[in-house]
């Protein structure tokens, strides 16, 4: 009797490491976790190509490369057994990875945007610019092969035995949702390219990974419709969710440059009637505390309130002219345009995350 239930017991825990393997796509298992091999790969070459350069004390890495790099290269290692033998374990363990190097690629991507910041403020390295502008890219792959292994892990995991609702997730919807999507993203980057090369004012790019996020996203909402590769509606989802997190960074930090901006026209032109205020002052030239030899004091006063006349009328004009508001219609229009934008991504990735998920899960 003891023998049978033990029997029984093995074959279902077989048969649920074989639903979970029937309703998994081994194929595209094995490409994600190529992909995650080649990342890590990159980025350990990166970071060992960044410790040959000569840097200086405030350029130093934490070997955020090499340490994300590991964790690419255990996933992907995970997900090749998980290709070859699928069972509830290892998609559990695949889940687990995948969404850790998630959160890597995040901190290295942040990390060396900073860092790429510094040294472009303080002095021009190539050899950091370029291993720094790699991270950067490996991590931004990373992510989005990270979020699709996540998505698919969790689908297989989660909800193995429910499909897609076609007439929820309708093709017209999301492919109009994608394609704003991607406008979106691409109008980001020309903005970007103003930032930098025009307004010569960055923080840490994010225009760059915000639009790449948004991009990959969109992009994959038009290949799901277009090719009814419904298995990846997972990967759409997970996509749109960190898309409109994104969002709301890009919102925020908009919202903080608009503020920062104001703040600098308001100080600058307090100081200015300040400046003024002093320089109309009566006892301004009375209360001189030395005098030149050989002069009286009538004849210093005299020369001073000629000399703040001067001053005067220059202050006046400039603020009547307002010097200081030279870029403040062009820096806020862009920043506000660039509010408009993030505010329209938070909205649509919500949308089609809430889509997807009433098609795949809810529904």
């Amino acid at each position: 009797m003891t023998k049978n239930t033990n029997t029984e017991v093995c074959d279902a825990d077989a048969v649920n490491n074989n639903d979970v393997g029937l309703n998994l796509n081994t194929v595209v298992v094995r490409n994600l976790s190529m992909l995650h091999v080649t990342c890590a790969v990159v980025s350990i070459l990166s970071q060992i190509g960044d410790d040959l350069v000569e840097l200086d004390t405030w350029t130093g890495t934490i070997l955020e490369g090499l340490f994300a790099g590991i964790f690419y290269l255990v996933t992907g290692i995970i997900g090749f057994f998980l290709s070859k033998t699928p069972k509830k374990s290892l998609v559990a363990t695949f889940l687990a990875f995948s969404v850790v190097s998630c959160l890597w690629s995040l901190a290295v991507l942040v990390y060396s945007s900073l860092r790429l910041r510094v040294v472009f403020l303080k002095r021009h390295n190539t050899g950091i610019v370029v291993a720094s502008s790699i991270k950067i890219g490996i991590s931004v792959i990373q992510g989005i092969v990270a979020t699709m292994s996540a998505s698919l892990c969790f689908k297989a995991y989660c909800c193995p035995e429910r499909e897609i609702n076609s007439s929820i997730f309708s093709s017209v919807r999301i492919r109009i949702l994608s394609a704003t999507q991607i406008c979106i993203g691409i109008t980001l980057i020309v903005l970007y390219f103003l930032n930098v090369y025009v307004f010569k004012h960055y923080f840490v790019y994010e225009e760059i990974w915000c639009s790449v996020i948004f991009i990959a996203a969109g992009t994959l909402g038009v290949f799901t419709v277009r090719h009814k590769s419904y298995h990846l509606v997972p990967g759409f989802i997970t996509l749109n969710i960190l898309g409109f997190i994104l969002s709301i960074v890009l919102i925020t930090h908009s919202a903080m440059q608009l503020d920062r901006k104001q703040n600098q026209v308001d100080t600058a032109e307090t100081h200015l009637r300040n400046e003024l205020e002093y320089f109309e002052s009566p006892e301004k030239c009375e209360n001189i505390a030395w005098w030149p030899q050989n002069s009286t004091r009538a004849t210093q006063i005299i020369l001073c309130k000629k000399r703040d006349a001067v001053k005067i009328r220059e202050m006046k004009k400039d603020l009547e002219n307002q010097p200081y508001r030279d870029d403040y219609h062009l820096v806020t229009a862009r920043l506000s345009f660039q509010l408009l934008l993030a505010l329209a991504e938070a909205g649509i990735s919500s949308c089609c995350a809430l889509i997807s998920c009433c098609s795949c899960c809810c529904c």
